[in-house]
């Protein structure tokens, strides 16, 4: 996949049942050193994503549906009104 120069695999006892606890910590582990963590919008993303978030003491931007380099992203307000960009806060 273009722009992609990296992939992490986790083996974990912990990850056996999926439970949002034990992958947030997980991705909690594995985000060290990097400004941004992305997680697909399914139920189990929408499930350990917010606890990563909270974790790392940081703002979470939910429903993205772009993301325009470097930070500022697209995210749904109503069906009815145009998509606004949004920042995400850097540290």
């Amino acid at each position: 996949m273009a722009g992609v120069s990296q992939v992490k695999v986790v083996d974990d006892p912990s990850l056996a049942h999926q439970l949002a606890e034990a992958v947030a910590a997980q991705v909690v582990v594995q985000a060290a050193g990097y400004s941004h963590v992305v997680a697909a919008a399914t139920a189990h993303g929408r499930d350990f994503m917010p606890r990563v978030a909270a974790l790392l003491d940081v703002a979470q931007i939910s429903d993205v549906t772009g993301i325009d380099a470097p930070i500022p992203s697209a995210a749904p307000s109503t069906p009815a009104m145009p998509l606004p960009p949004c920042r995400a806060p850097t540290r």
